[in-house]
């Protein structure tokens, strides 16, 4: 009896290497691209009705609506020679149509037959030789809301854009949707999103969200990942955006030229949304501001910070525990701090009274401890409260961005 043969374990067959102008040129390409991937310029071709379905701006580089400009300044050497080519070539070609009914040195023609013309010997008799008809390339257009015919651009220049970002879109836009990828990492999410945002193609990313963002939290909310803020704006997450903004406004400091850095000492001026850098600052300064205020409160209660028994060296420990935080802060005393010198973040400055520790010379558990304390808590409960308190950065204008997406 024959055994039954087992099916072969399937293995992937590997895509064959496709070059980088392979890469950008998609079926039904008309238009040519100008794309800069892994440094070097190429050419390559996309469709122009996709780029037209993908957004208004793409649709404009296609059909401008200003009209097609000429590649040389009009009156130029270069144009002057092509329109005298183009008047020869018409020239050339109405005589070779003429050229196919031979006429007598009379001038009559020849009778009873039309002759086609026989070659000439250009060197025995001196005559050019009518130019062969050249082949026009199909001409990509449309017609415009007046039914006037409209012609597309047959070039378009995407050198200053991030290749691999492009590519993405591109292929969205044409349907390879096998070639998305389903993951991206926050550079390449924050790459798209800035062509996204240049261009105005929300809706044709969308439908990626699920899972491009299946992780955002976790991506969004790790050390260092304060970028995040451009790509949940850009993709309309106002949840996510107003808990990262209100993160930053905590966390973010100024260097020595006052730009506003993140904790990894990254400059943030750049891809953050049109005025919103001013908001984080105005709230960060006022918040700094009541908080110095509240220590200078503490400061003046100094004198109230004693043992409940009364034991000098008890007080002396309960005000260094108050006190000690504030030198390595550097705002010691804080009413002679210059708070618009302060450069730290607002938790770096919050953070020693947040987790303050009251130092006492009794045990726990010993009668009066908890006396001795207990302002402790105080302190702790008033700083929190100002870092609860703190307003979302955000305008009327950037909610209503948010609408609009």
């Amino acid at each position: 009896m024959e055994s039954t043969p087992t099916p072969a374990t399937a293995t992937a067959v590997p895509k064959p290497k496709v070059s980088p102008q392979e890469l950008f040129t998609f079926p039904h390409g008309d238009t040519n691209i100008i794309v800069t991937h892994e440094g070097k310029v190429i050419t390559g071709k996309v469709a122009s009705a996709s780029l037209v379905q993908c957004c208004k701006v793409w649709e404009n580089f296609v059909y401008p609506p200003f009209g097609r400009l000429p590649q040389e300044p009009l009156g130029s050497d270069k144009n002057n020679d092509e329109a005298s080519e183009m008047v020869a070539d018409f020239a050339d070609e109405e005589e070779a149509n003429e050229s196919s009914v031979i006429k007598t040195k009379s001038g009559d023609l020849a009778k009873g037959v039309e002759q086609k013309s026989k070659p000439v010997d250009v060197q025995a008799t001196g005559q050019r030789l009518p130019k062969q008809r050249k082949r026009k390339a199909q001409v990509v257009g449309r017609l415009d809301n007046q039914g006037n015919f409209q012609e597309a651009v047959t070039d378009i220049d995407f050198k200053d854009d991030d290749s691999e970002a492009l590519l993405i879109l591109f292929r969205i836009i044409h349907m390879q949707f096998d070639d998305v990828p389903k993951k991206l990492s926050l550079a390449q999410l924050l790459q798209v999103a800035t062509l996204v945002d240049q261009y105005g193609c929300i809706k044709v990313v969308r439908p990626w969200f699920p899972f491009w963002l299946a992780d955002e939290r976790e991506l969004a909310f790790a050390a260092g990942n304060e970028r995040y803020l451009w790509v949940a704006w850009v993709f309309g997450r106002e949840d996510i955006f107003e808990e990262l903004a209100v993160k930053l406004t905590k966390e973010i400091s100024l260097d020595a030229d006052c730009e506003c850095v993140s904790t990894s000492a990254e400059r943030l001026n750049d891809l953050l949304p049109h005025g919103f850098i001013d908001g984080i600052l105005n709230i960060r300064h006022a918040t700094i501001a009541t908080l110095l205020e509240m220590y200078e409160g503490f400061f003046q209660e100094l004198p109230n910070f004693t043992c409940h028994f009364e034991n000098e060296v008890c007080t002396s420990m309960l005000c260094g525990s108050l006190v000690h935080p504030m030198i390595k802060l550097g705002i010691w005393p804080p009413n002679t701090y210059d708070r618009n010198e302060y450069l730290g973040s607002v938790l770096d400055l919050a953070s020693p009274m947040t987790g303050l520790i009251i130092h006492n010379r009794h045990a726990d558990g010993v009668q009066g401890n908890d006396s001795c304390i207990a302002f402790g808590d105080e302190i702790r409960d008033a700083v929190e409260a100002v870092l609860s308190d703190m307003p979302v950065p955000l305008s009327e204008e950037h909610h209503l961005h948010f609408e609009n997406l």
